[in-house]
């Protein structure tokens, strides 16, 4: 036999009925605790900070990319110094060196790399030294297809 239609409960009010008082109030913070680690989680989790050392670079795009690149290591070796800085500065962002000669040549550096979508970046680095000093500098960047 079912009840009178007075005595019937539906929505919020049947639930909070069938709870211990407080208990509805205590699950609805349990549940903003919850999404708010969840909201504070994906924001340190996305970070907006690059994955590789070179995407800051290469969200400049190529040439402007290539530019600041060689601007960060002028500033890193000057013309007339030692050219250890730039060429360490290379190698922590990915590069492959090697070293000239003797005193005087070229440090060559090379990185390639894949990107999305089948895309493969290289970009190159020629610090030219005379005497272990700095002379001259040039980087490139490149982007391909994979076949």
């Amino acid at each position: 036999m079912t009840a009178p239609h007075s005595q019937r409960r539906f929505g919020w009010r049947m639930v909070a009925g069938t709870l211990e008082g407080g208990t509805l109030p205590r699950a609805l913070l349990m549940a903003a605790l919850i999404f708010g680690a969840g909201v504070v989680f994906a924001a340190f989790w996305a970070g907006g900070a690059p994955r590789h050392p070179m995407d800051a670079y290469l969200r400049m795009g190529r040439n402007a990319g290539a530019e600041a690149l060689r601007r960060d290591l002028s500033a890193l070796s000057p013309a007339g110094q030692d050219a250890g800085p730039a060429v360490q500065r290379l190698i922590a962002l990915g590069f492959t060196c090697q070293a000239p000669g003797g005193t005087e040549g070229a440090w060559r550096c090379h990185l390639r790399r894949p990107l999305e979508s089948r895309r493969m970046l290289d970009s190159d680095a020629v610090l030219t030294v005379a005497e272990g000093r700095m002379t001259g500098m040039a980087v490139t960047m490149r982007e391909g297809r994979l076949p």
